[in-house]
């Protein structure tokens, strides 16, 4: 999106073997050059706004924009040489870029400023990429990439520049082995990725980043070629025929390899053929697109994106940031039905205003005049016969644009002062018992997906009617109003129960409770109605000698087969798989007994397999060196009961969902983890122990976190309920009466009987050796809490967490006098 100049739109220049071409055929195939890129443009942003996985399959817009850049890089190179084109280009492309940074920093320090704490911080080292991106630049945590993810494509066109001179030579010479290397470079690449191990992050990150650059060096290569003239006695019958090849290809690669969510983007090979087949497509109808680029409006459309492509690129997230907060504000007056509608205005309002305010740098990047509109004056005379000194009107289009601009100001302003007044109602309202509510606290749908990223499932209608307890963040603003999202649905924001907190009673109740076991430290947080009411680090880690502290990370064992349930469901949603579906063979352990157990039995404990752990292999547990090997002892070790016939919790079959998650989407289980929860959630700090002699890990355990993570998940499975759909929700929590296993969570008691006579249990969640989480639906309470060491059983074989946080219920259900609460919101009480 850097080749922006009038100059090299209308280039004329020709490697010595292209054949002359008459000016009118080189107008219309550089106006199919500036619609094809205008086309991408327009399609970036929809992807980046909805991020809806069939957008991906829409233009693949890229690898058309590599294809542009490189038909007209190679004309530069050919006329100026490499020395004298690169300072042009990089200086062209790094301006607007410091320029955008720039203001980007000064955002996150702000937010830094206000809410110090770790999703805030601003590592300065970050900044050396935001100057020279070499590498993708990054943020903190808190714009969680609304800022900074796009700019991997600054990163590939840097490089890409960099190779562009010897990139052209070879082309030159050789133009058919250059694209076949570095096609074979695309697919060899993908498939290095696929049995890379997964803990080797660096390695695989690598892998990656060389597929971006041949895969997009492919497309520059295809610039080069169709500058040359090279494509010229290809009829477009042909490229019709070539493309449907390209589709037909694209269908059979991703058929029985689906990416994750189905975003062709996560695919270097499914993104080359897709992308092909629309180029090819574009090809085909090369001279229809040059003649349409002519027509007088579309022209000026078309020239408009052109001139700001760099500045629509780099500006555009933050539009759509805003955007959705405006919805977010002006809620519930933007039905969920006008909100794509209302998104699209507003984006292109704020889009329209950053143009306006900083498209100049583009113009002073590339050392023309710099103006404001970037079509011409901003103003006409009158009449001409008044001259120089004639009144000054705006031009149309400059009056038309303005006013846009002022309604999507007027917009965002009204909502704020909407919000505004919702606040001070919600602070005065009485509460059907009569108490106040106190002051609004800001919610967290869902985090939006990532350019490239996948699409969480709608928020069911059976969320509680509270905020959630994460602090806001950029992501936060948009998943709220996200047009796939049921708004509705969502907490309000408004309204948060105001009463005080025995935080005091609290920390007496859970110190008293690590005396009566012996328990050297703990970690817990309580949360009420979406509120960190209470946490407390206490006593020391008896490994290290040291304090413990609500920062310290812990391995969470079992409670990562939340996680792998999830993500099984996920794939149910999406029509990948039935819950009664039986279990294919896996390939990973051949010895699995393949069409003998479902998914739904696996996810219950109900196959009757032996755990890993009971099997005579497991008294050499070197023997036992990974999941495959974990697995394949279970299977040899027979079964507790027929498959269907009862409940054993069995850790093996959580291994035999995670060889299954791998088997169904080609991407290793950590792979899938992080595209389809971890970022997604904002829960990109977790990291997942590797495999040991003993401790296989893999699906069934090893995932390290912090209580604040853990909590943060457990909000978005249970109270929330953003992870999955309805259907799969009640799925997951169907928990059987006698043992407390559901089919990815645990029910907790005391219990008592519900209206229709069955079990009900006063919290569900999971327990994870040392570490567990409970949500009460009825009371909207959550409990995180991490031991030491591990925890403690009764008699009657339940464990004592339980009785501990029942006492937290009774103590904040208890009235307390305001002057002696204690109301925590960070830190240790």
């Amino acid at each position: 999106m850097v080749e922006i100049s009038d100059q090299d739109s209308q280039a004329t220049g020709s490697s010595n073997r292209s054949a002359p071409v008459p000016e009118s055929e080189l107008r219309g195939r550089e106006g199919f050059l500036d619609i094809l890129r205008a086309i991408a443009l327009i399609r970036v942003v929809f992807w980046h706004a909805f991020g809806a996985a069939v957008i991906t399959y829409v233009v693949s817009a890229v690898p058309a924009m590599f294809f542009v850049t490189g038909s007209l890089l190679a004309s530069s190179l050919d006329r100026h040489g490499a020395r004298a084109t690169l300072v042009d280009r990089f200086r062209r492309l790094f301006v607007p870029l410091w320029a955008f940074g720039a203001s980007a920093w000064v955002v996150m320090a702000l937010a830094a400023h206000r809410s110090p704490g770790a999703d805030t911080a601003l590592p300065l080292h970050r900044a050396l990429w935001w100057i020279l991106p070499l590498e993708d630049p990054k943020g903190s945590v808190w714009e969680a990439g609304w800022l900074s993810a796009p700019l991997w494509y600054m990163r590939v066109l840097t490089w890409l520049l960099l190779a562009s001179p010897l990139l052209r030579r070879l082309t030159r010479a050789r133009p058919a082995t250059v694209a076949a290397m570095l096609a074979a470079m695309v697919f060899a690449l993908d498939r290095v990725a696929l049995v890379a191990p997964a803990q080797q992050a660096g390695f695989r990150r690598g892998v990656w980043l060389l597929g971006d650059f041949a895969l997009y060096g492919l497309f520059l290569v295809g610039g080069f070629c169709h500058r040359d003239g090279r494509f010229a006695g290809i009829s477009p019958r042909r490229f019709l025929l070539m493309a449907t090849g390209a589709g037909a290809a694209a269908a059979l690669w991703l058929t029985p390899q689906p990416t994750p969510g189905r975003v062709v983007n996560d695919s270097h090979p499914a993104h080359l053929l897709v992308g092909a087949m629309w180029l090819l497509l574009a090809m085909a109808t090369q001279r229809q697109l040059g003649w349409l680029a002519q027509r007088r409006g579309i022209a000026r459309i078309v020239r408009f994106l052109t001139r700001r492509s760099l500045t629509i690129y780099l500006w555009h997230s933050a539009a759509i940031v805003l955007a959705y907060h405006a919805l977010d504000r002006l809620q519930p007056n933007f039905p969920k039905s006008e909100s794509v509608v209302a998104i699209v205005a507003i984006v292109g309002g704020l889009t329209l205003i950053a143009v306006l305010g900083v498209g100049w740098i583009e113009d002073l990047a590339g050392r023309r005049s710099p103006l404001i509109w970037p079509l011409g004056p901003l103003t006409r005379p009158i009449s001409p016969r008044l001259g120089t000194r004639n009144i000054r009107r705006p031009s149309l289009e400059v009056t038309v644009a303005a006013t846009f601009a002022l309604a999507i100001l007027a917009i965002v302003v009204a909502g704020e002062r909407a919000q505004a007044q919702r606040v001070q109602a919600a602070t005065v309202a009485p509460t059907e018992t009569g108490e106040r509510v106190g002051s609004a606290a800001v919610p967290l749908s869902r985090t939006p997906d990532r350019p490239g990223g996948i699409e969480l499932p709608r928020t069911p209608s059976r969320a509680p009617t509270r905020p959630v307890f994460v602090p806001t963040t950029v992501p936060q603003l948009l998943g709220r109003n996200h047009p796939f999202v049921d708004r509705e649905s969502l907490p309000d924001p408004t309204v948060r129960p105001e009463y005080p907190t025995p935080a005091a009673q609290l920390s007496k109740a859970m110190g008293d409770w690590l005396k009566t076991y012996a328990i050297q430290g703990s970690q817990a947080a309580v949360y009420s109605h979406g509120e960190l009411i209470w946490q407390a680090a206490l006593g020391t880690d008896p490994l290290s000698g040291k304090a413990v502290t609500m920062a310290g990370r812990f391995d969470s064992n079992s409670i990562t087969k939340t996680f792998t349930a999830a993500l099984i469901y996920r794939l149910a949603d999406a029509g990948r798989l039935s819950l009664d579906d039986p279990v294919p063979a896996l390939r990973s352990v051949p010895s699995f007994p393949a069409g003998e157990f479902t998914v739904r039995q696996l996810l219950a404990h109900s196959t009757g397999m032996v755990n890993y752990r009971e099997t005579v292999a497991f008294t050499d547990a070197a023997g036992l060196k990974d999941p495959a090997a974990a697995l394949a002892a279970s299977v040899a070790a027979g079964r507790v009961f027929p498959a269907g016939e009862g409940r054993w919790y069995s850790s093996s079959n959580y291994l035999a969902l995670g060889f299954l998650i791998e088997q169904m989407t080609g991407r290793s289980y950590d792979d899938v983890l992080r595209l389809q929860l971890l970022e997604p959630l904002g829960l990109t700090a977790i990291t997942h122990n590797t495999p040991a002699p003993g401790w296989p890990n893999f699906a069934g355990g090893g995932l390290v976190v912090t209580v604040a993570d853990l909590a943060r998940w457990a909000s978005a499975l249970l109270r929330e309920r953003i992870v999955m759909s309805d259907a799969s929700f009640e799925e997951m929590t169907s928990i059987d009466a006698a043992t407390g296993l559901g089919q990815g969570v645990w029910g907790y008691c005391p219990c008592d009987g519900n209206a229709k006579g069955s079990e009900r249990f006063a919290g569900i969640g999971h327990s994870g050796g040392t570490t567990q989480f409970q949500y009460s639906t009825r009371e909207d309470l959550l409990v995180v809490v991490n031991l030491t060491s591990a925890i403690p059983a009764l008699a009657d074989g339940s464990d004592a967490i339980g009785p501990l946080i029942e006492q937290f219920r009774q103590i904040l259900n208890q009235p307390v006098a305001a002057e002696e609460a204690l109301t925590i919101r960070a830190g240790v009480p």
